[in-house]
């Protein structure tokens, strides 16, 4: 009776760390759903201008952005798990985690920041019709739909920072146990959104001025009562923080590597998507709206895997951290049982709710893409559960045993030499339409879970705990810091040597030749702006 309440509690641990961190996901993607709908609601111009700066934005700044996070998924609960301050580890450590990773997030920002503004000058050489169905030509909107794209990312751009800063805050909380407060951020992130875009666009009729406010609102209002919360939390010592630390300008390196190799998983994955909505088209019409909408839904369920992904990290580091090899093995194998049981109620009920999916986007008359959609679903849901499995694997055991490096060669040579080109195949040279589309796409998916599944075989769950244990004292210097801790932190530098002064003085050099830099690459933008 005993291993069966040990087991219900971790399973209930594994559901409710899974439901906040999905809930953080989900939440984005249904923010991007609900600016689109307000757009479409103004006129198609702006839901064609509007889609297309999410397209970039996703492209740019979301896919870097969760891609780059999962260093945190690695070094956070291995960090917090080494055990407790009582047990020798430094106070605050899990908080000088979070701030080498919002340093490098900021970075990261902004260096993506050039391309993502300058991109306005590609605009123009975009198809006069939109990247959505639709005659705009029709209505006299042809040149409208760059202009609004240019003015929607010119306001948005504020965001990238906004999100980047809520989610690794968000981690912070879900790691530490304050998974309904997560949750409770993300339900008033929505909330905001929607009475903002019905304010600001309806009521006011701001058009793109108010979609973009809305955007930044919606994340600034949960931003700030995440600071408040955890402001009260820390003062009452709740929370693993010891005020801000200049260590956090060292240990770069590691993370480093780790958040840019998954930046190129991230980017790699939307790269491929983007290439699968593009050249549908040369499929027809009803087939581009089917890859739209289909792309739609799987962007909802991927963020449920996600989430479920990073919440397996999250248990399977923690379990590392403390040495406890058999823990790591039964977090591992309830991982992947718990996807799979989920991808195929999800996959089911998908597919017997397919005819009511897609009335939600076409209207009665459109029988062309209600069919193709109905009678290719099938292939669609099969893909569901195959990337949901690769998913669990690449993004949840892989991450906590910080293998980034080896899912971002995986995932680069599945999606560029194997996805892509069977893609642009079916297209080009079957009369397979949607069904070749996915054919690419769930190759990669069972390639991703072949070839994790190989390492995962492969790998020593001994060294793994070897490793998290250099890791956790690699970026804690524990020794060093319980060695000092009687010294005046008045100034920020209890545990830091001469040579890591060095470093540090390093990265901040290195902080503003990249700042320097962005100006220069955004300085027509900047030009653009003041004229």
């Amino acid at each position: 009776m005993s291993g069966v309440k040990e087991f219900l509690k971790k399973e209930w641990e594994f559901l409710t760390l899974s439901a906040s961190f999905s809930s953080m996901f989900l939440i984005y993607v249904m923010m991007t759903f609900v600016t689109l709908v307000f757009a479409g609601n103004i006129d198609a111009a702006h839901l064609s201008g509007v889609g297309l700066t999410h397209s970039v934005y996703e492209l740019f700044v979301t896919s870097v952005s969760v891609g780059y996070s999962s260093v945190f998924d690695t070094y956070g609960p291995q960090v917090y798990g080494s055990g407790p301050v009582e047990q020798g580890r430094a106070k605050g450590e899990l908080g000088v985690v979070l701030q080498r990773c919002l340093l490098q997030g900021v970075l990261i920002n902004l260096i993506i920041a050039g391309p993502y503004l300058n991109f306005v000058y590609i605009i123009d050489l975009l198809p006069d019709g939109g990247i959505y169905p639709g005659d705009l030509s029709a209505a006299g909107e042809v040149s409208d739909y760059r202009d609004i794209a240019v003015q929607y990312l010119r306001i948005i751009v504020v965001v990238e920072y906004l999100d980047y800063a809520i989610i690794m805050i968000s981690k912070y909380f879900a790691i530490q146990g304050y998974n309904r407060f997560v949750f409770l951020v993300s339900v008033v992130m929505i909330t905001i959104h929607i009475a903002a875009n019905y304010v600001l666009v309806s009521v006011f009729q701001l058009e793109a001025i108010g979609l973009g406010l809305a955007g930044i609102i919606s994340r600034i209002v949960p931003l700030v009562v995440s600071l408040v919360v955890w402001t009260i939390l820390a003062k009452k010592g709740n929370l693993d923080w010891d005020g801000f630390s200049s260590r956090a300008l060292l240990g770069w390196k590691p993370m480093m590597k780790l958040g840019i190799s998954g930046a190129i998983y991230g980017v790699a994955d939307y790269i491929m998507f983007e290439v699968a909505i593009f050249f549908s088209q040369f499929d027809g019409n009803a087939a581009l709206q089917v890859v739209i909408i289909q792309m739609q839904y799987w962007t909802v369920l991927w963020s449920l895997a996600m989430g479920m992904a990073r919440a397996s990290a999250t248990l399977i580091g923690a379990a590392l951290s403390k040495g406890l090899k058999d823990e790591t093995r039964f977090h591992m194998k309830l991982s992947v049982v718990n996807m799979g049981i989920f991808a195929s109620v999800v996959a089911g009920v998908n597919y017997c709710l397919r005819i009511y999916e897609v009335r939600i986007f076409v209207s009665s008359d459109a029988t062309d893409t209600e069919n193709l959609f109905v009678e290719t679903y099938w292939i669609f849901c099969v893909c569901v559960v195959m990337d949901y499995m690769q998913v669990a694997l690449n993004q949840g055991i892989l991450v906590a045993f910080g293998a980034q490096v080896f899912t971002a060669w995986t995932q680069s040579i599945a999606c560029y030499v194997i996805g892509i080109p069977i893609i642009l195949i079916t297209i080009f040279l079957t009369d397979l339409d949607v069904v070749g589309t996915f054919i690419g796409i769930g190759l990669v998916a069972v390639t991703m879970f072949a070839t994790a599944s190989f390492k995962i075989w492969k790998t020593d769950i001994g060294e793994m705990v070897e490793m998290s244990q250099e890791r956790v004292t690699g970026t804690t210097s524990t020794a060093e810091i319980n060695s000092t801790n009687e010294a005046d932190d008045t100034t920020l530098l209890v545990g830091i040597t001469e040579k890591q002064k060095e470093k540090r003085g390093v990265v901040i050099a290195f902080i503003v030749a990249s700042v320097i830099l962005v100006i220069l690459a955004c300085s027509s933008f900047i030009r653009d702006l003041l004229i």
